[in-house]
C-alpha cells in the first residue's frame, strides 16, 4: 500500500494507503497486504494504469526476466 501511495504523489495523487487496502479483496497474506495476488484489482480499482510483470507465464528462474523488464519501466521514466 505505501508504495502505490508513494507513486500516486509523484502524479500529484494523494491516496492513503488504507483507502489502497479498500479498493481490493484480501491477497492471503497478513492483514491488509498488497501482494502480486490482489495489487492489479487495487491499481484498477483506483484508476491506476499499471503493468505487471507477468510472472505466471514466464518460465523460471525469473531473476533475469525481471531485472530487463524492471530496467526497461525505470528507463521509460515509470516508477
Amino acid at each position: 500500500a505505501w508504495s502505490i501511495k508513494r507513486i500516486a504523489m509523484t502524479k500529484g495523487v494523494w491516496i492513503s494507503q488504507q483507502e489502497v487496502r479498500n479498493h481490493t479483496v484480501p491477497g492471503g497474506g497478513h492483514d491488509e497486504e498488497i501482494l502480486a495476488t490482489n495489487i492489479d484489482l487495487a491499481l484498477a480499482n483506483l484508476k491506476l494504469k499499471s503493468e505487471g510483470f507477468d510472472y505466471k507465464q514466464m518460465p523460471t528462474p525469473q531473476a533475469d526476466a525481471y531485472r530487463g523488464w524492471i530496467k526497461k519501466k525505470l528507463a521509460a521514466g515509470h516508477g
